[in-house]
């Protein structure tokens, strides 16, 4: 098991489905994945680090994140793949 730092995004992902591809300047309706707009973790650096997290290293992940209600969001929901170290601001 490596001891790895991951420099990268964290980011809040809101994921909609479309009914067909968007054209330049177009406006579509879509529809949120399970009803909702809440957010999923995402962002280059927070999958890498989950997926390394799972793969059995001890990760810390460095992002620049926003002061605002997503952030708090996206942080709590770092938590729980980052275990072994809470996130800070």
């Amino acid at each position: 098991m490596a001891e790895l730092v991951v420099i990268g995004a964290l980011a809040l992902d809101r994921p909609v489905r479309v009914n067909q591809p968007p054209a330049p300047g177009a406006r579509l309706m879509g529809h949120s994945l399970g009803g909702m707009l809440a957010g999923r973790l995402g962002g280059g650096g927070a999958n890498a680090g989950v997926a390394l997290v799972r793969a059995g290293h001890s990760v810390r992940l460095a992002a620049a994140i926003a002061e605002d209600a997503d952030a708090d969001v996206a942080l709590g929901q770092a938590r729980s793949p980052w275990s072994s170290t809470a996130p800070h601001r």
